[in-house]
């Protein structure tokens, strides 16, 4: 038995129905893939600037100890002296 025109047009679109919500069904997944990977991005740079700070102040630390250490030992010299 031969199909009708309209049963092979109906077919045609129901195959092309379905390669469309295939496709957005992997469009989803690819999305929450990069949300995810962007997630963790941002973790990351957080982390990042945490620890930059973080060295920021100790780099202060560190050079209001040299600039102390200076001093001190200046100070012993004109005592010593």
């Amino acid at each position: 038995m031969e199909k009708s025109n309209l049963e092979t047009r109906v077919k045609h679109i129901e195959k092309v129905v379905g390669d469309i919500q295939r496709d957005v069904k992997g469009l989803y997944a690819c999305m929450v893939l990069v949300e995810v990977l962007t997630e963790g991005v941002s973790r990351r740079v957080v982390n990042a600037e945490r620890k930059a700070e973080k060295t920021w102040n100790r780099l202060w630390v560190v050079v209001i100890a040299v600039i102390a250490a200076g001093g001190i030992s200046a100070l012993v010299s004109r005592f010593l002296s």
